[in-house]
């Protein structure tokens, strides 16, 4: 029979246990993100159909078209717990073709096509009731690839103007009635996907333009006129969706690129010509539905991807490429008609989900933060917050100094680190805006606080 070594036993039993005790000292903070449900997935009592999103509040609001109540408009809210009707669901009159939700101050709107007629009304939330605003079926024709929107207190909605030889019309209501912005059908052709933004008071309208081919055009309407924004038809071939949005005074337009494939490409107007934001076709193969929203400089994209048996994918720009934003095809299953929207640095996402039967969800890609053995924090102050990239962080001084600082991006990667010496120290991070996470290890404290990069 072997003879046990009792000493080397012990010996390294006592090692594995010193070993297992430091790997939890220093265990480092893991930075975990993913995309949650927020509330129920799912969460529309019946089928929906053109869901859409809009923020007030921290709180998201979706109208849809609700299959429970005849196909009439419903919008419903997350409250932080459930979700729970805004006024009576199915509030318009008529069965619904599209729907579109924005708001005004803390009062919500809403724009619906009506499925008989294929006209628009609005209609507002007073607290108690959905009332409209201005005449029922406002416009003199047909409505097809609207788009809603209000700026500065004003209310405008975008279409291909069946009236008007399908080109673009735009109109505005003056407080009692809708009027067309500008001469009606002022495009030089017929048009497809028409969305509306903003530039401080200034509307710009982006269009699937059929006098080029089908490539993208954007005009805006500044001194009682329609202008074409750079040249005519600036893609370089036809487009399929598209959204436009604005960074600072400079749009953006996303679309689904027919000159690759139709998979997703953005560009931006540089004062003088359209140019390309990164690779044209980032996305790994075609995409449905490309919705687009800007926050600190860093344009994201979500869209059907049929790369991924056609789920919701987002994309992020970091000032040099594009990459996903959490896992590629992230919702259960194939998705359609998708919202993003960036409210306090925390991406939300809503679409129609037939992996929740053909119901409306929405996601928010979470950023969650998981320590182990902490006995407790430092007392840590970081001014100003947000900031362009220079800080200063404080702590107390009858706290111990710790030993290490670390700043982790949403990502989980460590783009700083270094030595703590003084209990107050500046920092200039040189990192594209967005989320990050300062920690501070000493012995027995890790302390962390989140920061936003302007």
């Amino acid at each position: 029979m072997k003879k046990v070594n009792h000493k080397q036993t012990k010996i390294t039993t006592l090692f594995l246990i010193a070993a297992i005790f430091i790997s939890i000292q220093i265990q480092p903070l893991q930075v975990l993100a993913q995309w949650t449900a927020v509330g129920t997935p799912g969460f529309t009592p019946s089928t929906s159909g053109y869901s859409n999103m809009a923020m007030y509040n921290g709180e998201p609001y979706v109208v849809f078209k609700d299959d429970a109540n005849g196909g009439k408009a419903s919008v419903m809210k997350f409250d932080g717990n459930n979700w729970i009707n805004v006024g009576n669901p199915g509030f318009t009159n008529f069965p619904v073709a599209s729907v579109k939700i924005a708001f005004d101050g803390a009062t919500p709107y809403v724009m619906y096509i009506a499925s008989w007629n294929n006209k628009p009304t609005v209609l507002k939330f007073d607290g108690t009731n959905w009332t409209i605003v201005g005449l029922e079926y406002f416009t003199p024709g047909q409505a097809f690839t609207t788009d809603f929107s209000i700026n500065n207190g004003k209310l405008y909605f975008a279409y291909r103007d069946n009236s008007w030889y399908n080109r673009a019309s735009v109109m505005t209501f003056d407080g009692t009635n809708w009027i067309n912005l500008g001469i009606k059908g002022f495009s030089q052709g017929d048009v497809w996907n028409c969305s509306l933004a903003f530039n401080d008071s200034i509307p710009y309208i982006a269009f699937q333009d059929n006098y080029w081919g089908g490539k993208a055009t954007v005009m805006k309407y500044e001194n009682y006129v329609w202008s074409i924004v750079g040249t005519a038809g600036f893609t370089s071939s036809n487009v399929g969706d598209l959204d436009l949005a604005f960074n600072g005074n400079t749009p953006y337009l996303s679309f689904s690129d027919g000159a690759a494939n139709f998979k997703a490409s953005v560009m931006k107007f540089n004062g003088s010509s359209w140019s390309l934001v990164g690779n044209a076709g980032f996305s790994a193969g075609a995409v449905y539905f490309i919705n687009m929203a800007i926050a600190n400089g860093q344009p994201h994209v979500i869209y059907e991807d049929a790369a991924n048996s056609n789920k919701s994918t987002v994309m992020k720009f970091d000032g040099s490429s594009w990459s996903n934003l959490g896992s590629a095809g992230f919702s259960l299953g194939s998705t359609s008609l998708q919202t993003i929207l960036i409210d306090n640095g925390t991406v939300y996402v809503a679409f129609d989900d037939v992996g929740y039967g053909f119901k409306a969800t929405v996601m928010k890609y979470d950023i969650a933060l998981l320590v182990k053995d902490v006995t407790r924090s430092l007392s840590l102050n970081i001014y100003p917050n947000p900031n362009n990239g220079t800080f200063t962080i404080l702590f107390d001084e009858t706290d111990k100094t710790p030993d290490q600082i670390e700043i982790v991006n949403d990502l989980g990667e460590v783009v700083y680190e270094n030595p703590v010496i003084f209990n107050t120290f500046k920092i200039q991070l040189n990192q594209p805006p967005g989320i990050y996470f300062v920690k501070l290890y000493s012995t027995d404290k890790i302390t962390t606080q989140r920061i936003i990069i302007q």
